[in-house]
């Protein structure tokens, strides 16, 4: 028996709310609670600020679009660290980056032609046509 995933997962927004820190209604976010997040490992980087340093490939990506040019925006994290990259070094990870309508259409082409009896997840299917 399929369950839709509606029924399965349920996300409860209020839930979410009541377990935030600080005030979350508030028209500034909290200085103490901003100064902790800073303070964490960081594994993103601000893409939007531009860096003097970036290489031409990703320039375009280190610019602002246009429609927020004349926008102030405060820091929104730490910059790229360009000048850490070796872009002559070969790749030894990269990430793939896929729209979620892809990955479906490969899911159903893979499920259609599979035995009923064998359970294939979304991420198997991906993986396997990679």
């Amino acid at each position: 028996m399929q369950h839709s995933l509606e029924k399965i997962f349920h996300f409860d927004s209020a839930l979410l709310d009541v377990a935030a820190a600080g005030d979350i209604n508030a028209s500034a976010p909290d200085e103490d609670i901003l100064k902790v997040s800073r303070a964490l490992p960081i594994y993103r980087y601000n893409w939007w600020a531009p860096a003097e340093a970036s290489p031409e490939l990703h320039s375009p990506r280190t610019r602002s679009q246009s429609v927020l040019k004349n926008v102030e925006l405060p820091s929104l994290g730490t910059l790229m660290p360009w000048w850490e990259l070796n872009l002559d070094l070969p790749v030894s990870h990269c990430g793939l980056h896929s729209r979620a309508e892809g990955i479906d259409h490969i899911y159903k082409e893979v499920i259609a032609s599979a035995p009923q009896s064998i359970k294939i997840s979304h991420i198997d299917s991906f993986q396997a046509y990679l």
